[in-house]
């Protein structure tokens, strides 16, 4: 589901930062250069097409709008899209471990025992020097106990230990 992308106000004016843009600026300065300041767009991916579809088929899985079948219907259909479109995975086998993980991931998923849950909050942490991070927690949860938990759907199909502990970087700073 789309983000809400407004600003409060006593956030106007000051540098906004996400995840994303933190990330590509570490990883490659000069993509960071062509998409952020020249604004150079690549091509969609299928990491991208799919990332998305997934997370909203969480969201509808966590309300309990969609069942688990229509989840897996809808993946499968966003594949074959994709595929349509020119946006692939390099290889089958990268196609059939994806499609196995996140399928075996709908149909083990469960709602745990909780008071109450909020999905894509928005947050804002402000730093120094006029800079803000702002991010889109994608699942909180509050148990019974009256714990918090926050989750973060990753989807990519490749994780190193270094990117798990970059993405749990982004976790810290919800904690916040």
């Amino acid at each position: 589901m789309a983000n809400d992308l407004s600003i409060p106000k006593k956030y106007k004016g000051k540098s906004m930062w996400s995840f994303s843009k933190l990330d590509g600026f570490h990883g490659c300065k000069q993509a960071y250069y062509l998409q952020r300041v020249e604004k150079i767009r690549g091509r969609q991916n299928i990491w991208g097409l799919l990332g998305t579809t997934v997370h909203d088929c969480l969201e509808g899985l966590i309300k309990e709008e969609i069942t688990i079948a229509e989840a897996v219907e809808i993946l499968i259909k966003k594949l074959d899209d994709g595929r349509l479109a020119g946006i692939a995975f390099p290889t089958e086998s990268m196609e059939d471990n994806y499609k196995k993980s996140v399928i075996h991931y709908f149909n083990n998923f469960k709602l745990p025992d909780i008071d109450d849950y909020k999905i894509e909050l928005k947050q804002f942490l402000e730093l120094e020097d006029n800079n803000v991070i702002i991010g889109f927690i994608d699942f909180i949860l509050k148990h019974n106990d009256g714990t918090i938990e926050i989750r973060d759907f990753k989807t990519s199909s490749a994780f190193t230990k270094s990117d798990l502990k970059s993405k749990a970087r982004q976790l810290l700073v919800y904690n916040e």
